[in-house]
């Protein structure tokens, strides 16, 4: 294992117009500039606290609903168990990698768990950049994990069956966090950017047994056998044209390979019945999602701004379920500074417009300190 006291930086520049891997992996680009900071010592800047205290005083993660201790509460982690660390876990006979920060614990509630999903060609420190979910969890003492997909474009299987069942590394994955530090089984989240934006979703769909709430951004799925899914905050940009609201798959991916610029907003709607493998338009497996969770079928809808919209769904039998809608958005992670310069004129037009109205962030872990598995 190897320490890593502070944010890692990305390691290579994003060309643009090799191959498709740099559509997805340009959501890294300046991603270690937007992580948390420490110094050179490894203690944390002056306004951000380590493991807890402020979240105790704001009350965000209370709740009337008990935490359920993993076995790893029983030999408590101790402080010398805390910090970031690079791991890995033998999933299927595959050494499978991911980082996991663990904030020092001394006694106290076991913390709450979250799987942070990179985009396909993308990877677990550019995506550890991009969302900044790390300055939260520093903040508020929860544990984060940054797991990596295999393939020469690291990516996701996300559904039941894929070859690589990541899944099933899931779910082990957060059994084998849960054996070495004291993790809050009731409070168990997944979150991702595009790819792992529909494996979240999967997650949600296939284990709601694990995963108490999902926010996925740019990427969003209701799996074919999905029952009763985890509760559910979704990003959508409405001028995505990589995995279009309107469904299916995007003119940007042509774009990316060709070093053409797509035109945006993106094509018309795929013929569903054509072709019933597509990915369906985003508000079609929004309100499928409402359905299955036994939500009322009229969904309410707030302006946030000029250009974001609120969707939620009242009267849930199981969980809940939002949206947060970009008018004009692009296939980017709202309220990220990683995706605001981009130079490459190829990269900027497939990413397309992010918005600052909106941090998906902020939202999302308020939504995750919101809903515990019930």
């Amino acid at each position: 294992m190897t320490d890593q006291p502070g944010p890692i930086e990305p390691t290579s520049a994003v060309s643009g117009r090799g191959a498709l891997v740099v559509l997805l992996a340009v959501v890294g680009l300046a991603a270690g500039g937007c992580a948390s900071t420490e110094n050179a010592s490894g203690s944390r800047e002056a306004g951000t606290s380590l493991a807890g205290p402020a979240a105790a005083a704001s009350g965000l993660w209370e709740s009337e609903v008990a935490p359920v201790p993993s076995p790893g509460c029983g030999s408590a982690a101790t402080p010398s168990d805390a910090g970031v660390t690079d791991e890995t876990l033998a999933h299927n006979g595959v050494d499978r990698d991911f980082t996991v920060f663990v904030p020092e614990r001394d006694g106290g509630s076991p913390m709450p768990l979250l799987l942070d999903l990179h985009g396909l060609g993308s990877n677990k420190e550019q995506q550890r950049g991009l969302s900044g979910y790390e300055e939260l969890a520093r903040r508020d003492g929860v544990a984060v994990a940054w797991p990596q997909g295999l393939g020469e474009r690291p990516g996701w299987d996300f559904g039941p069956n894929g070859a690589n069942d990541d899944v099933g590394f899931m779910v082990e994955l957060v059994a084998a966090i849960g054996e070495s530090a004291c993790i809050d089984e009731a409070r168990v989240y997944a979150s991702g950017m595009s790819n792992g934006g529909l494996l979240s979703s999967a997650l949600a769909c296939l284990h709601p047994e694990t995963f108490a709430a999902v926010a996925p951004v740019a990427g969003y799925q209701v799996t074919a056998d999905c029952g009763s899914p985890s509760s559910v905050i979704l990003f959508y940009g409405t001028d995505d044209a990589v995995l279009p609201w309107a469904g299916g798959v995007g003119e940007g991916l042509g774009a990316v390979v060709k070093g053409e610029i797509p035109d945006l907003p993106p094509p018309e709607p795929p013929d569903m019945s054509a072709d019933p493998g597509f990915l369906a338009p985003v508000p079609v497996n929004v309100n499928e999602w409402a359905t299955l969770a036994g939500c009322d079928p009229e969904r309410t809808e707030d302006a946030v701004s000029t250009e974001v919209a609120h969707w939620v769904y009242d009267d849930c039998d199981d969980g809940a379920v939002e949206a947060y809608v970009v008018d004009g958005g692009g296939h980017s992670w709202p309220g990220s500074e990683a995706l605001a310069d981009l130079s490459d004129p190829v990269i900027s037009a497939v990413v397309g417009t992010t918005t600052f109205d909106i941090s998906a962030t902020d939202l999302a872990w308020a939504f995750f300190a919101a809903h515990p598995r019930r």
